[in-house]
């Protein structure tokens, strides 16, 4: 008798929910979808038709947090791995399950649910096991591997091999070495190398409207005929689970933040054509305030940071001032671009300098461009320099607290064509392991996302410093004469204080 799917589940000890329960059962055992609203919720439809056997080709589209990894990814790849029929392998041919990542890292991680799963159930029949793989023994001498690799290498370390099933992890962020796209290369190559009663999985959060999963998704939700396709929104998923409560928190709290990204990571929405832009029109829309004219006065109680991003051939030199209260409003915008020649690092700093003094700091911040080619003038100028984070984490950081802050409504931007229209303009893209890289075209101008990029790093700073709420001012302001009747005051005090006039 063949081991069931929810059978191994439960060898494993471990118990999904009833959502998670309902795609393990109708995906991998082949068992009727429910007719009711969880079966509508998942495949698209009540009267999805039931299989005898599962689909070759099945996808997931999920939110974070849904058990993605472990009950549609590494523990499926080991079922199939266990029960599909070996018997047409060739004599010393091994089978292979492999496990398609953005990176190896991200590869490694699940095959090692994989293998953890493998240790419980079968740990005898375990031949080798590295980092990148681990080798099981199956009936009559046949091997299986279940192997770790990178999308970055493409379809050809994985062609020319009999598959009982293969995961592709993530698949809406898959680049190769030079960034391009490459998921349908990989996904060309696995699909005929599946073995008959296999499986190809293809499970991964959406990005946009392109590409495989797209594909499957456009092609098979609600009406499978090449694909049984499932869309598994967080919540739905980690519904009846025992961390519930704490998932519906975090939720909520990026809904109020950062709405679009909600419907994205949580509901496992796919991003509109456009979604390449980064920060929402309607958010910029909402932020402009015509009222302010730069450069803006500090006013009581708002701490004024600055930060630059310096270019002094093709691109511009740019300096952005942002004064924190309970919003966040731009003081400042001055942008220098080399018309007529490079601009001279001495004169921009000199000029950066003037506002900053005059808005009574001395502090900027910048990224790691042209560092030592301003150190030694904003020394000169009696100007300290931060450093802002840099490389791909650190300027994803950067940019969603500016986003995030923006899109909850306590950002004001001056009418700035040019500033608005870099904000606009700014791309964000999926890089392999699911960072995301930033871009803005270059003008013909001049400026290549250098007043957006300084904005970024003072809104950055702003928040990573934070405020403190000072005590309001009195409302009732002395004359000069009144100053000095308090004066009198306290010296005629301080003297009946040193004198004992007795009688």
């Amino acid at each position: 008798m063949k081991l069931r799917y929810l059978q191994m589940l439960d060898a494993l000890g471990v118990t999904p929910t009833p959502a998670q329960r309902e795609v393990c059962r109708v995906a991998f055992d082949g068992e009727e979808p429910d007719r009711e609203t969880l079966g509508e919720r998942i495949w698209g439809a009540r009267g999805l038709e039931p299989t005898s056997s599962p689909a070759r080709v099945f996808g997931a589209v999920c939110g974070r947090g849904s058990g993605k990894t472990r009950f549609f990814g590494a523990y499926r790849l080991l079922h199939l791995a266990l029960t599909v029929d070996l018997s047409l392998l060739s004599p010393g041919e091994d089978a292979s399950c492999p496990i398609v990542a953005p990176d190896l890292k991200t590869a490694c991680h699940t095959l090692n649910f994989a293998r953890a799963a493998a240790l419980l159930l079968c740990p005898s029949a375990i031949l080798e096991s590295t980092t990148e793989r681990f080798v099981i023994r199956r009936d009559h001498g046949k091997r299986v591997a279940i192997e770790a690799k990178a999308a970055s290498t493409g379809g050809r370390s994985i062609r020319g091999r009999s598959m009982p099933g293969a995961l592709l992890e993530e698949c809406a962020f898959f680049y190769d070495q030079d960034h391009r796209i490459n998921d349908a290369e990989i996904y060309r190559a696995l699909q005929p190398r599946i073995m008959s009663g296999g499986q190809l999985l293809a499970i991964s959060s959406p990005w946009s409207k392109s590409g495989v999963l797209w594909d499957l998704y456009h092609d098979n939700y609600g009406h499978p005929h090449g694909a049984l396709i499932a869309h598994a929104p967080t919540l739905l998923m980690r519904e009846g689970g025992p961390e519930y409560d704490d998932i519906l928190q975090a939720v909520e709290a990026m809904r109020r933040t950062d709405p679009e990204n909600a419907r994205r990571e949580y509901d496992a929405e796919f991003l509109s054509t456009n979604a390449s832009a980064y920060f929402d029109q309607r958010a910029i829309e909402a932020a402009i305030d015509p009222t302010l004219e730069l450069p803006c006065t500090a006013e009581f109680g708002e701490a004024v940071h600055f930060a630059g991003d310096f270019g002094f051939t093709r691109d511009s030199a740019a300096l952005v001032g942002v004064g924190r209260t309970e919003t966040y409003r731009c003081i400042e915008l001055i942008e220098l671009r080399p018309t007529d020649g490079a601009l001279k690092p001495s004169k921009t700093v000199e000029r950066f300098a003037q506002s900053i003094h005059a808005a009574g700091c001395d502090v900027m911040a910048a990224d790691g461009h042209y560092r030592e080619s301003i150190r030694e003038h904003l020394d000169t100028e009696h100007i300290d320099l931060v450093h802002a984070p840099e490389g791909v984490q650190g300027k994803a950081e950067t940019h969603a607290v500016a986003r995030s802050l923006l899109h909850s409504h306590v950002v004001r931007i001056p009418q700035h064509d040019r500033l608005i229209r870099q904000m606009q303009q700014l791309e964000a893209r999926a890089t392999s392991g699911g960072q995301l890289s930033f871009s803005s075209p270059r003008w013909a101008t001049g400026g290549h996302g250098d007043i957006v990029s300084a904005w970024v790093l003072a809104m950055w700073r702003a928040y990573k410093l934070g405020w403190t709420k000072p005590e309001a001012k009195t409302s009732r302001q002395l004359t000069a004469e009144q100053h000095i009747e308090r004066v009198l005051a306290r010296q005629k005090a301080r003297h009946d204080a040193e004198y004992d006039y007795g009688d």
